[in-house]
């Protein structure tokens, strides 16, 4: 049995790009050829970056993607994506 984590991360858009989003959609992580879904964490009010909160699973391709990353490293997504709202 493994003790579970959770890790709040925060992302940075390049100088250039704001990301639009309504409260409940999420963002694919893109690791080679394979995607993850994560919800966003942070307000639609901030343009400049975003927050997820993840859950890190042993030995998982997002989690491991995810938890390799240096501060500063680039990290691929797409979306905002989906439509659930309240």
């Amino acid at each position: 049995m493994y003790k579970r984590q959770v890790w709040r991360l925060v992302f940075t858009l390049q100088p250039q790009e704001q990301l639009e989003f309504a409260a409940g959609q999420y963002m694919i992580l893109r690791v080679g050829e394979v995607r993850r879904l994560y919800s966003v964490l942070s307000s639609p009010a901030e343009k400049g970056t975003f927050e997820l909160l993840v859950e890190m699973v042993p030995n998982g391709i997002g989690s491991s993607h995810l938890s390799d990353l240096k501060i500063g490293e680039p990290a691929f997504f797409q979306g905002p994506a989906g439509i659930f709202s309240i």
